[in-house]
């Protein structure tokens, strides 16, 4: 149905209606906020900068970093249940140059009661994300919680554990096998290859497993996992407990998402019950957001010809009688009139239409 248009705003269309069939309502927000509430949830942010302004009464604002944080801001404490989805451009600063960047987005957030379906659902929406966008694609499934378990277990201090963060980002399983005594490092170290097709990762994963919370974890995700077979049943899925996440954000599902031709994640999110905490929320939260840009220079549009069809008119013709030339060629495809022939322009097929509305053949303009 999108076939013609640039694959960002294919994907924009397709995505709103994935989302509104599966139950999410949009959600809209302006494109300023208090620069105090991202101030006091700086920790959130991702390592990059506000682009902040001042108003007209002399009150700091800051263009919107993130799309998240103004739907938890505005989920009412009462709020039994809501699942949006949005589209929506956020502003960020490179900390060096100080660049500014708008990033369109696309996302959805399950706000409530998070069950084992919930988590499932927003998986299963993330991969049917990804095939909307087309390509060689990857979604990768983990649990920030299912490291943390291993931390506990192993009794490493904060300080470990942040180099333990750093090296499982690398995957280095070097560097892991050395932060920690007693066989421990070596279990840090399979942590780095906890990663591949599900069922033998899963697997792998509940050897490892060193308290009952690391085998609910393994559960979970094998659920997911089943979800996944069972509705895309062509998703390239892997599993990987080794996925880069921040636990201060995330503390559970991890998401990840990949497209040949990108090169990095296209889509990232999990569950993150932290935020909705440090924000005095009650409930717990599970998205995801799939970055639009670049997926247009990914897969650039190549066509044969600028229209399938190119209908040429004089500047007398009657309009009635070239829009409805125009609506008899519709079912060829693109159809463009004009008067003459634009400069380098390519068309299946050429026709003119006279003033009494008969359609003919050409090879030149009419003026």
């Amino acid at each position: 149905m999108y076939t013609e248009l640039p694959k960002d705003e294919a994907v924009t269309l397709a995505l709103q209606e994935l989302f509104e069939h599966s139950g999410y309502v949009r959600y809209r927000m302006s494109s300023f906020e208090s620069y105090d509430y991202y101030l006091a949830n700086k920790s959130f942010l991702k390592g990059e900068g506000l682009v902040t302004f001042n108003d007209a009464f002399g009150r700091l604002l800051a263009l919107k970093p993130d799309v998240t944080m103004s739907i938890v801001k505005n989920t009412k404490p009462e709020t039994v249940s809501q699942k949006l989805y949005y589209v929506e451009s956020v502003f960020r600063a490179r900390r060096e140059g100080g660049e500014v960047r708008e990033i369109r987005q696309m996302g959805v957030e399950s706000i409530g009661t998070i069950d084992a379906y919930a988590e499932a659902e927003v998986a299963v929406l993330a991969a049917k994300s990804l095939a909307a966008v087309g390509g060689e694609t990857v979604l990768s499934i983990g649990d920030a919680s299912f490291v943390a378990g291993l931390y506990d277990a192993l009794g490493l201090s904060d300080a470990v554990r942040a180099k333990a963060n750093e090296a499982l980002g690398a995957k280095s399983a070097e560097t892991l096998r050395t932060l920690a005594e007693n066989g421990a490092g070596e279990a840090l170290a399979q942590l780095a290859a906890l990663c591949g097709k599900p069922d033998v990762t899963l697997e792998r994963a509940r050897a490892l497993c060193r308290s009952r919370q690391m085998e609910d974890v393994v559960a979970r995700i094998q659920g997911v996992c089943e979800a996944l077979a069972a509705v895309c049943p062509d998703a390239n899925v892997r599993v990987d407990f080794s996925l880069e996440s921040d636990m201060d954000y995330y503390n559970g599902l991890v998401l990840q998402g990949f497209v040949r031709g990108v090169p990095q994640a296209v889509l990232t999110g999990g569950r993150y019950d932290p935020l909705m905490r440090k924000c005095e929320k009650p409930q717990s939260a599970v998205g995801f957001a799939l970055v639009l840009d670049g997926l247009s220079r990914a897969f650039p549009k190549k066509r044969e010809f600028d229209a399938d069809v190119l209908l040429l008119y004089a500047p007398d013709t009657p309009p009635a009688a070239v829009a409805r030339a125009a609506e008899n060629l519709a079912a060829e495809g693109v159809v463009r009139a004009e008067t003459r022939v634009p400069p380098g322009f390519r068309a299946g097929r050429t026709v003119t239409v006279l003033a009494d509305g008969t359609i003919t053949e050409t090879e030149g303009s009419p003026c």
